[in-house]
């Protein structure tokens, strides 16, 4: 995963289609776990400046310490009484058949480092968007062949991390 996440930094067109609107993945690998998750605009405060509902390239490189900010606040780990903070966030927009430059969906990429006694990990989201489509987070969490699936809401904003994960087979 480590590679993956090395090669969609090195080549933003990578990223086009790596995650599909209000849609995440958290894979733990032994040195952490790697988030990659699609987010509405809308989540966020004052990053675009047209007031369209669109963020384009231009946004994106005005805003993006400030992006970077929010993000930082707005995901999440706690394990052991303990916030383990996003790390190397890094955002692109999703790339556009259609030949636009703006997106109202913004990728996050980031990493968390996790203590060695993590088993009792919660995710915590504070970013949803203002229209009731874009409030509902679809997360897939996978570690050491198991996967969690599990959806977030400003309702039900967290979700423990390793609780009633199924085993993958094989084939997947």
């Amino acid at each position: 995963m480590f590679a993956t996440l090395l090669i969609l930094l090195a080549c933003p067109q990578a990223s086009a289609h790596v995650m599909v609107e209000q849609h995440g993945t958290l894979n733990f690998t032994k040195s952490g776990a790697f988030l990659v998750v699609s987010l509405p605009v809308s989540a966020f405060r004052s990053v675009e400046d047209d007031s369209d509902g669109f963020l384009n390239q231009a946004e994106l490189g005005r805003h993006h310490s400030k992006l970077v900010s929010e993000a930082l606040q707005g995901f999440e780990i706690w394990s052991n009484g303990q916030k383990l903070p996003l790390e190397g966030a890094l955002f692109n927009l999703p790339s556009s058949h259609h030949g636009h430059d703006k997106s109202d969906h913004v990728i996050l990429m980031g990493r968390f480092t996790l203590p060695i006694d993590h088993n009792d990990a919660r995710l915590h989201v504070k970013l949803f968007g203002r229209d009731s489509p874009d409030k509902i987070l679809e997360m897939v969490v996978e570690r050491n062949g198991r996967r969690r699936k599990f959806t977030l809401t400003p309702e039900k904003p967290s979700a423990s991390l390793l609780a009633n994960a199924e085993h993958l087979r094989s084939s997947e």
